[in-house]
């Protein structure tokens, strides 16, 4: 007959040396994870911006009309692509965003061991001792982090894209005035939808990622027990 083993058969020392280093290991994957926005809206910033500088250079540059029509072209796929390239990145980002929270708080259940076996620490504990905070989403987060800048340029993108087409397709049937203020109207209205779509996509996934954390069976430790 097999043998049940006692879960309390280890000592607290090991335990608690055990669950330092899961602290320390789930604080670096979470910085990791932090990094990784970074790093990701560096080199996003710097490609839309590297792309659309040498296309405004080749269009001052370009002599005759065959030269202008293709560095047109161009422009157009380039921005496309710059699009494709923002929206997997805004869409890593949010799923990195997600990650990065869940580490903090499984880091939460170790402080929470502690204060179970030493509640004397609790009140030294500077952070919460639940697996249910930090919150996945709270409002207002996506203007304030790295994604609020990827939502942007992938915003200016989109009205740069909406202008251009207009530029090609009704430019020349319109007069400089109307046109310009075409342009603008239209400019801030992509603008404010391609933000406000990114924002939506931001919350409903965390809120989704938030009701399957609970769902699942994840949160051991509610802010309520606390």
């Amino acid at each position: 007959m097999e043998q049940k083993r006692n879960k309390d058969s280890l000592d607290k020392g090991i335990i608690a040396q055990y669950l330092i280093s899961e602290f320390e290991m789930l604080h670096q994957r979470a910085e990791a994870h932090e990094r990784f926005i970074a790093n990701k809206t560096n080199f996003f910033v710097g490609l839309t911006t590297a792309t659309l500088g040498g296309l405004l250079f080749l269009l001052k540059e370009s002599v005759g009309v065959i030269a202008s029509l293709s560095i047109t072209v161009v422009g157009f796929f380039a921005l496309i692509f710059l699009l494709i390239v923002g929206w997997v990145i805004f869409k890593q980002s949010v799923d990195m965003v997600a990650s990065a929270a869940i580490y903090y708080r499984r880091a939460g259940r170790v402080r929470r061991w502690f204060v179970d076996n030493a509640p004397s620490v609790e009140k030294y504990i500077p952070f919460t001792v639940t697996d249910e905070r930090p919150l996945l989403y709270v409002p207002y987060a996506p203007l304030r982090d790295f994604n609020t800048i990827v939502a942007s340029v992938n915003a200016g993108l989109m009205a740069i894209l909406g202008n251009f087409i207009l530029f090609i397709g009704a430019f020349h049937k319109l007069s400089l005035e109307l046109s310009i203020r075409l342009m603008i109207v239209m400019g801030l209205i992509l603008f404010g939808a391609m933000f406000y779509l990114q924002f939506r996509v931001y919350k409903t996934h965390l809120v989704a990622k938030e009701q399957s954390e609970k769902e699942r069976g994840k949160v051991h430790f509610p802010q309520s027990d606390t």
